[in-house]
């Protein structure tokens, strides 16, 4: 996003100050925060719905009756 252009010095040269550049500049640190929040929500809640999804689950499609024994050693 920063780099524009490497020349053959091996000097970097910087992006100009793009519309998405300047957003990031001026409101990076809210939007991070702002996604860590969500991603926390998230886990939580799905650790919170977990005995509710395990619930739902055909046990005839996911265990017993649905795989063959196994086999002898």
């Amino acid at each position: 996003m920063i780099v524009n252009d490497i020349n053959a010095t091996g000097e970097l040269e910087l992006a100009g100050e793009s519309e998405f550049i300047q957003f990031f500049k001026d409101h990076g640190f809210t939007a991070l925060m702002i996604e860590l929040v969500v991603l926390a929500l998230a886990t939580f809640g799905a650790m919170a719905t977990d005995e509710m999804w395990v619930d739902r689950v055909d046990p005839a499609t996911t265990k017993g009756k649905g795989h063959p024994p196994p086999p002898d050693e």
